[in-house]
């Protein structure tokens, strides 16, 4: 479960990676054969781009298909969101799949979503659980508290998933 969550933050900062990237997505075969699907297409700095047809190639099965059109509608500003992170700090977030132990994975993923994230639209806060459950930072909007939050993470203790999520305000 400790890996899924870690697993999940990653997937929902990919955004963030340093390369170039389009995603094709909601592909409808329904008039076979021409084909319909949107696309992603976003920069090494993280912006939308509007590539022409011409621009791009399409294989299927190794073979070329033809792109007949491209539109691409203006990017939508982002929408004001209230998150909080809740991290796995158990003692065996220590540990991990070669020399990187999950905790560090975790908080990796968690710098990732901060900084990501909106702040002057939206607000955040940290919360972490092992026997117990903590709030490493109530919620705000000043991204250098929430980082702080994060580089302060430490696994320690056991695993008490009702502490975090289903009684996160009790004393345990």
């Amino acid at each position: 479960m400790k890996l899924l969550i870690a697993s999940l933050l990653c997937l929902a900062c990919l955004h963030q990676a340093n390369a170039q990237s389009i995603t094709l997505f909601d592909v409808d075969t329904s008039k076979f054969p021409t084909m319909t699907g949107k696309i992603w297409a976003f920069d090494a700095a993280g912006n939308q781009q509007r590539p022409s047809a011409s621009e791009l190639s399409l294989t299927e099965n190794g073979q070329p298909r033809t792109i007949t059109s491209i539109t691409c509608p203006p990017q939508q500003p982002p929408k004001a969101l209230s998150v909080v992170l809740v991290i796995d700090v158990s003692g065996s977030m220590g540990s991990g799949y070669g020399s990187v132990p999950n905790i560090e994975l975790a908080k990796t993923a968690a710098r990732a979503w901060v900084n990501g994230l909106p702040l002057d639209e939206s607000e955040c806060a940290i919360t972490s659980f092992d026997h117990s459950n903590y709030l490493n930072q109530d919620i705000t909007t000043d991204r250098n508290k929430l980082l702080s939050a994060i580089s302060q993470l430490k696994p320690n203790g056991g695993t008490d998933y009702n502490a975090a999520l289903v009684d996160p305000m009790a004393e345990h």
